[in-house]
């Protein structure tokens, strides 16, 4: 991070094909560098928005609020051994808070920190749910392999 912006070089191929004597530190070190120090600098004075236009942030694409929830953990057809969910599985999501959780149709309970507990009692395919404040909802399957 250089002045609140994040910088990345890539100097591989598009298809990720070697490339040989084209390492890190020869071939996008320097270039790191240079874009470093341009960084909040305008050596001609030209802007790339204009004055007065409030900035779009990046990250602006990713606001939870515009999109649905998405669910990060498990990732859609997981495949999990029951005798590591012993203690449970906690699902992770974004979305506009509260999120609510569904495993198989019926709500998920919270553990003692207030995070959705789930606890697989048969192997097999399962459905999890997630539904955001906003009411948006994302679901994955996940196969559950038991004794």
């Amino acid at each position: 991070m250089v002045d609140g912006h994040a910088i990345v070089v890539w100097v591989g191929r598009p298809d990720g094909a070697p490339r040989p004597g084209a390492t890190g530190q020869r071939a996008a070190l320097p270039l790191l560098f240079d874009l470093a120090e341009l960084v909040g600098h305008s050596p001609t004075g030209l802007r790339v928005q204009r004055p007065g236009t409030p900035p779009r942030h990046a990250l602006a694409r990713f606001a939870a609020a515009d999109r649905g929830p998405e669910i990060s953990f498990p990732p859609p057809g997981a495949e999990l051994w029951a005798e590591s969910l012993a203690r449970g599985l906690v699902p992770a999501a974004t979305g506009t808070p509260p999120l609510r959780w569904y495993a198989d149709g019926r709500p998920l309970p919270e553990d003692g920190a207030g995070q959705p507990l789930w606890q697989p009692e048969t192997p097999g395919f399962h459905e999890l749910v997630v539904v955001d404040g906003a009411g948006h909802s994302a679901r994955v399957q996940v196969r559950i392999h038991g004794p």
